[in-house]
């Protein structure tokens, strides 16, 4: 397959390395760590690679419109009217609109003589396979953890057709440079022996480029990025191209409304001082940012999570290469610390600025004291903390179980229990009396901790405290393991207290705190959801996703108000913080698999303004 001039490779690791990363991303771990240590992929070059997600996917979706384009280059009335789906495990019948028109197709088929492989394209010139080099579109970027993302489509249902197809219809120069090349090798050139093109050869190979590239520029120009309505105006949002690597996290500055931070998978840190916005008109791009670059001796150096100081003078650092930061404002380093053995997978300031909180894949947690740059106390905890009050807090992880601990002492003062897997995030609601957890066996749980808070208001324990007696209210549902969880900051007038949660399964859910009822459920996507975020006041949730979605949800009416579209390339969506500051601020920060950070101004979409 191909000549000497583009020879395509394709080795059993190659596959395995693809499979490996699709289970991975369909949270299918079990099955991902089978098929890694019988295929001992960590023996392999390949293993080390940097798969994007949904790549295996990617990669069928172009083999499927390359086996379309097989079939359809010749416009026949068959080929026209042809209305059946291209699937990867069946043979491709064209289906005729009308009875005359198969009749037709039928004869027309005894006279031809059957194409090898019953593929019914021309032989000479056969033209290479592209390789995966010439398929994949160029990054037109200036310059995690997460898995692969689906979609939120809740357009209508063309639209979601066009989306879900659009990582396979952005191959059009590929394919016309090997019609190309095909055509120049079958006129003698290359190594590889061909038989002459004749004119009706050349015409048909012209024929496959120009449908390809028609085709896929049609796609192209229905999915750029931007709002999926027609009303509202692209310039809402503003592009911050700074980064060099997916970004995966961003925050706002509690105090300067204008800062925001964003941390990319290369280790870098951006932080950026956005322009006011105007009353009329948009936001322009800001100035290049302050630049912070995480050396470390470790290739994976993925920031993982950010935590701004109440003061908003210090901003607290999580990354892949274990070592906990501290950063200025002005992007000076303050501190900086080896103590974990594993990933830093959460940064958390407590609500007074006193301490900081870090939990890492090494099981274990540590409480700072950033004022005189010490190591207060080391937890054998878990990955994910959260903060209760000024002197509580609570951790989960891979023992089911969630513990409540004080700063005072290092054993847990409670322990839940109730969960069958790995508990992902824990999260206290707004005055510290609930807690609510999400977890790997596809639900989240709620608990009432308002006893322990008023028993033990810094944390001393007493007697019976620290058993495990502790009922839940279960939140059920979800299909994949539950991701994400989050409670709903503020209430809203008609609406009973929320916390919502999104899932790999695609869904992002409301549900009622204290009874567990399911109050909504988003299907909009089509890929995992990865981030979801109410707005300040509570009356609106965003969603985002391995698609390239942003949806905004009115709470009350349940219903989609807006959608926005991160493009066809690298679309994941991987983080969202919404800021609302009085009536003139009204934005949200998203970190992109593409390179950059979006900063959309909501107060200037019209949809937003008629609810």
């Amino acid at each position: 397959m191909g000549s000497a001039n583009r020879p395509i490779s394709i080795t059993s690791d190659e596959i395995n390395a693809l499979i490996y990363a699709y289970l991975q991303d369909s949270g299918l771990s079990h099955t991902a760590f089978c098929l890694r240590t019988e295929s001992k992929l960590d023996e392999s070059p390949c293993f080390s690679t940097h798969i994007p997600r949904g790549e295996l996917i990617e990669l069928l979706s172009k083999a499927l419109l390359y086996i379309e384009v097989e079939h359809h280059w010749k416009r026949t009335p068959e080929t026209r009217s042809c209305k059946n789906t291209f699937r990867l495990l069946e043979r491709h019948v064209c289906a005729p609109s009308s009875r005359k028109q198969k009749l037709a197709a039928e004869e027309a088929k005894k006279l031809e003589k059957p194409a090898p492989m019953d593929v019914d394209i021309p032989q000479p010139p056969r033209a290479p396979l592209p390789t995966k080099e010439v398929l994949k579109q160029p990054d037109t970027t200036n310059n995690k953890r997460k898995a692969e993302t689906p979609s939120e489509g809740s357009v209508d249902e063309a639209k979601r057709q066009k989306k879900d197809n659009v990582a396979s219809l952005t191959a059009s120069p590929p394919v016309a440079e090997s019609a190309e090349d095909s055509e120049s090798r079958s006129h003698g050139g290359g190594n590889a022996s061909f038989e002459a093109a004749s004119p009706e050869n050349v015409s048909s190979a012209s024929a496959i480029t120009n449908i390809m590239a028609n085709f896929a520029e049609k796609i192209r120009s229905e999915t750029q990025m931007g709002p999926v309505d027609d009303v509202t105006d692209k310039r809402v949002a503003v592009l911050l191209s700074g980064h060099t690597a997916e970004v995966f996290v961003c925050a706002f500055n509690p105090q300067d409304r204008n800062i925001v931070a964003s941390g990319s998978k290369d280790g870098h840190i951006n932080i950026w001082r956005l322009n006011d916005p105007p009353a009329d008109g948009f936001s322009t791009p800001p100035p290049p940012p302050i630049r912070f670059n995480a050396e470390s001796i470790i290739p994976d150096k993925d920031l993982t999570s950010m935590s701004w100081s109440p003061d908003g003078k210090l901003l607290a650092v999580g990354s892949y290469d274990r070592v906990f930061r501290i950063l200025t404002v002005e992007g000076k380093l303050y501190f900086q610390h080896s103590l974990h053995k594993g990933a830093i997978f959460v940064v958390r300031y407590s609500p007074n600025g006193k301490y900081i909180l870090t939990a890492s894949l090494d099981g274990t947690a540590g409480l700072w004291n950033p004022a005189n740059k010490s190591l207060v106390r080391q937890y054998q905890a878990h990955t994910d903390v959260c903060w209760i009050t000024d002197e509580l807090f609570a951790s989960c992880g891979a023992d089911a179980r969630a513990n409540i601990l004080s700063v005072n002492q290092r054993e847990p003062l409670k322990t839940l229990s109730g969960h069958r897997t790995e508990i992902n995030q824990i999260k206290a609601n707004r005055d510290g009396t609930k807690l609510a957890t999400c977890s790997d066996d596809r639900t989240a749980r709620v608990w009432d901790i308002s006893r322990i808070r008023a028993s033990s208001p810094a944390g001393e324990d007493f007697p019976g405290l620290g058993s495990t007696d502790m009922r839940s209210v279960v939140l059920e549902g979800h299909e994949k393991g539950v991701s994400t969880i989050t409670w709903q900051p503020a209430l809203v007038d008609g609406c009973p207290e929320l916390v919502a949660t999104s899932s790999f399964d695609g869904t992002a859910r409301l549900w009622v705190a204290r009874t567990g009822r399911s109050y909504a459920v988003f299907r909009d996507n089509k890929r995992a959801v990865y981030a979801i975020s109410f707005r300040p006041d509570g009356k609106f949730l965003a969603t985002g996703s391995g698609d390239g979605f942003v949806h905004i949800y009115n709470v009350k009416s349940k219903k989609r108000v807006w959608s926005w579209y991160s493009g066809p390339v690298k679309q994941g969506i991987f983080e969202i913080e919404w800021q609302v500051l009085g009536t003139k601020i009204n934005r949200m920060a998203l970190a992109l698999e593409n390179k950059a950070v979006a900063v959309i101004d909501i107060s200037k979409v019209p949809a937003m303004q008629a609810v």
